[in-house]
């Protein structure tokens, strides 16, 4: 089974990370852009965003998964 974080960035177009991002709360968001687009790791996000690693964690994970469950629910989409 392929992980949520390729499901959710392998399958899109470049333009629709934003529109798909906006679907994610505040702090989800913020999370992926840092760890995904960012590449940062995950004690770096979580300096930048003053929260513990397990909690970027813990974001991270449902952020993915949220995307995740929105490609899937939009399959006939073209993104």
């Amino acid at each position: 089974m392929d992980s949520a974080e390729t499901v959710a960035m392998g399958t899109v177009t470049t333009e629709a990370v934003e529109q798909l991002l906006e679907e994610l709360g505040e702090e989800q968001r913020a999370v992926i852009m840092l760890r995904v687009l960012a590449d940062l790791s995950l004690e770096e996000t979580a300096g930048v965003l003053g929260r513990s690693v397990g909690s970027v964690k813990q974001l991270q994970r449902r952020g993915l998964l949220r995307l995740r469950q929105i490609l899937e629910a939009d399959a006939g989409r073209a993104w």
